[in-house]
């Protein structure tokens, strides 16, 4: 079983001293709109502080790209033996911001 909860991208902050390093900080979708409503009846506040490393570059420029905007956090058993499925700082080309 897996459990998905809607949050937004509230907040992207660069360091100087490491350029491709961030901080990203999520937090739970409070707008009543559409589907929110029901996302909000059952998390109606909640927050999540990551730092990523200048190795994340690509998952940080994800969280950029997607600064103000809703995102689903899916949260699944890290079971003996279960490994994640994919290189973690695989993402899709065509999500990441040019320029």
């Amino acid at each position: 079983m897996a459990v998905i909860a809607k949050f937004y991208v509230a907040e992207y902050t660069r360091q100087a001293y490491q350029p491709d390093a961030a901080s990203v900080v999520l937090r739970a979708t409070s707008r009543k709109e559409g589907d929110n409503a029901d996302f909000w009846s059952a998390t109606p506040s909640g927050e999540l502080k990551m730092s990523l490393s200048a190795a994340g570059g690509a998952a940080a420029r994800w969280f950029e790209a997607r600064l103000g905007q809703d995102v689903y956090l899916t949260f699944e058993d890290a079971a003996p033996g279960k490994t994640y499925a994919g290189p973690y700082d695989k993402v899709a080309r065509e999500d990441l911001p040019t320029g």
